[in-house]
């Protein structure tokens, strides 16, 4: 039976835990729910700490996508059995986070998150030999979030939404899933035929 409630807030920094390592020679890059419920030192955890006092409230975009990315993993990772909001209460007390619910990040991780099918289904054709199933969850995640801004965030430029996915990917992702992701999303501009001349507006309070 599906649950949708969290049982404790340390499931969900369990969930958390990013376990990087892989086999170089692999272009694979999932992560084993068994790596990734295991004790794994910290200096190979991807997970941006957001306990500290400047991720409590994000103050930049880039934090702010830390932070959608986030709530999006946790969601993959319990396999979307609990609710969004059950995800999202667990972060405000298990990582102290002081954030509303019209909060930016929140409203784009709930969009991302349902249209999950429809953004595989534009991400699928610029796959070329690639299946989707073969693509780590860390790297999926990303491309989702990236597809979704470029229809959706239209006061940011491609070139900053692809900078600011490969700045997660180096952060959450295997060490060259970067390379991978910046090929995909120049293939999506072109398909897209998407203008590359806006600057970055919108601030973490969405203003």
């Amino acid at each position: 039976m599906k649950k949708n409630v969290l049982e404790n807030d340390d499931q969900l920094k369990d969930v958390l835990k990013i376990d990087k390592t892989a086999d170089s020679d692999s272009s694979d890059f999932k992560v084993s729910e068994q790596e990734l419920r295991s004790q794994i030192e910290s200096e190979d955890q991807a997970l941006i700490d957001i306990e500290n006092d400047k991720m409590r409230t994000p103050k930049t975009m880039r934090d702010v996508r830390c932070l959608i990315f986030q709530f999006m993993y946790a969601m993959e990772q319990f396999d979307y059995s609990v609710s969004f909001e059950s995800v999202i209460d667990n972060f405000r007390r298990g990582f102290n986070l002081e954030i509303p619910d019209d909060f930016i990040a929140i409203k784009i991780a709930r969009d991302t998150i349902a249209k999950r099918e429809e953004l595989d289904a534009k991400i699928t054709p610029l796959l070329k030999n690639w299946k989707i199933d073969r693509l780590g969850c860390c790297t999926l995640l990303i491309l989702r979030l990236a597809m979704w801004e470029f229809e959706n965030n239209k006061d940011t430029s491609a070139a900053i939404i692809i900078n600011e996915a490969i700045e997660l990917a180096k952060s959450f992702g295997e060490k060259n899933s970067y390379k991978f992701i910046n090929g995909i999303l120049d293939e999506a501009i072109k398909s897209l035929n998407l203008p590359n001349t806006k600057t970055e507006k919108v601030n973490a309070s969405g203003e």
